[in-house]
């Protein structure tokens, strides 16, 4: 951290040199909220006012930028980011990791595997589509001392893209283990491209390195092709990959897949809508006798009244019978609003276990909602009631009894909890800046 903020330091001071005269603008971002509640346990007061922070943002390329962070309970003020330009280069600084072109990929929360205390960006104006980027994983720097430590001398990681002609070009050198008194040097490229060929758009990814002490190679090729012709749409992808699950925060996985699929969407004048698609996929290409052939069918009616049909096999050639099936309907007008599906997993083999949901909402003004929801699975029945009214923008009161709430699973579906009804009234208050 110490040696990011002397360099930073050192930076900011010689482009303020190059200062101009125009006036940065200034904002604040955030969210505030306040929540009285009362349910079975008792009752409860919340507030939380939540990331906020305030922004400097340059209006000329000589100015600087900068994002504090405002703890109110450590009752501090910290850097979120820096950033500043000259004719020169212009640098980013941002707390925490930052995604690295394929090497350093989020999870879909936005979650990194690399743990980085700092990053900075550099760009140089003479060198178009030039980005260097260092991240500060270990603190070695000591400036009150002289004596060396046991600390490896290079802990982090770095990283330069370049992008030309629509290709995206990417190095990285970093060490893997995070450790302060070991090393795991990985190093590799990466290039992605996206082709306009027409008729079809070609996406194409390749990466190759060294991810151990051994010299060990990873490399692999991920290509896909789509193509759209009237009511039809062709997708194809290809993957080969071998030891790329060793680069250490890549989030990616040995494969060796082909696959191929043809999609068909028609809608009629009537509102009706007719899709289907057929898949034919090889999950391993060292086994390719061992393949799947995904198939799926909807039709559905859409206006104020809406219903659907769909069926869905796995594997339409190897396990033929076993077929998915979605019956869906629904009604909405200004006023009302009411929607019941039924689902069936496996429709031969299981045609008894039947997931049945159903739910109504009314408005009878516009600041009142008055809702219902029910749902049958596993032979458990899970219901619920709930009101909420609307004060204005930021103010609701909501009341809220049943069985059927949460999603503790994450599959999409609410849970029934059928020993367990759940009652609350709350009172709530949000606002964002």
């Amino acid at each position: 951290m110490k040696k990011f903020l002397v360099v930073l330091l050192s930076l900011f001071v010689l482009t303020a040199l190059f200062a101009g005269t125009a006036t940065p603008v200034v904002s604040w971002s955030g969210s505030a909220s306040f929540t009285l509640g009362i349910d079975e346990k008792g009752v409860d007061i919340d507030s939380a006012l939540i990331k906020p922070s305030v922004t400097v943002s340059p209006t000329s390329d000589t100015e600087f930028g900068l994002t504090l962070g405002i703890d109110v309970i450590g009752k501090s003020l910290t850097i979120k980011s820096i950033s500043f330009e000259n004719d020169i280069f212009s640098l980013d600084y941002t707390k925490g990791t930052a995604g690295f072109q394929y090497f350093v990929t989020p999870d879909k929360d936005g979650n990194y595997l690399l743990n980085a205390e700092d990053n900075i960006s550099l760009t140089l104006k003479a060198v178009d589509g030039l980005t260097v980027v260092f991240q500060d994983v270990v603190s070695e720097v000591d400036y009150n001392t002289g004596t060396p430590t046991t600390h490896k001398w290079f802990d982090d990681f770095v990283g330069v893209t370049y992008s030309v002609a629509n290709v995206n070009l990417a190095a990285a050198f970093y060490d893997a283990d995070e450790a302060t008194e070991t090393n795991l040097y990985q190093y590799g490229l990466n290039a992605n491209t996206s082709l306009d060929l027409g008729f079809a758009t070609l996406e194409l990814d390749g990466v190759a390195g060294i991810v151990d002490a051994s010299s060990t190679f990873a490399y692999g090729i991920d290509e896909s092709l789509k193509a759209e012709f009237s009511f039809v749409t062709l997708t194809q992808s290809f993957v080969w990959k071998q030891n790329v699950s060793q680069f250490a925060f890549a989030r990616d996985n040995d494969a060796s897949s082909v696959s191929v699929k043809a999609a068909v969407e028609y809608s009629m004048p009537s509102t009706v809508t007719i899709s289907g698609d057929v898949s034919f996929k090889i999950a391993s290409l060292a086994t390719p006798s061992e393949f799947t052939v995904p198939v799926n069918f909807k039709v559905a009616y859409t206006n104020m009244f809406d219903a659907s049909l769909a069926l869905g096999w796995k594997d339409v050639v190897n396990a033929a019978t076993s077929i998915k099936m979605t019956l869906a309907a629904g009604y909405k007008d200004d006023m009302v609003a009411v929607n019941a599906s039924a689902e069936w997993a496996d429709l031969v083999g299981a045609a008894t276990a039947v997931d049945l949901n159903a739910d109504v909402s009314v408005t009878p003004i516009d600041a009142l909602t008055l809702g219902a929801a029910v749902r049958y699975a596993s032979e458990e029945l899970g219901y619920n009631v709930n009101a909420n009214y609307a004060f204005d923008d930021n103010t609701t009161f909501t009341v809220f009894y049943g069985t059927l709430y949460g999603d503790a699973d994450k599959d999409g579906r609410t849970d029934i909890h059928k020993d367990d009804a759940q009652w609350y009234a709350k009172l709530s208050w949000s606002t964002s800046f």
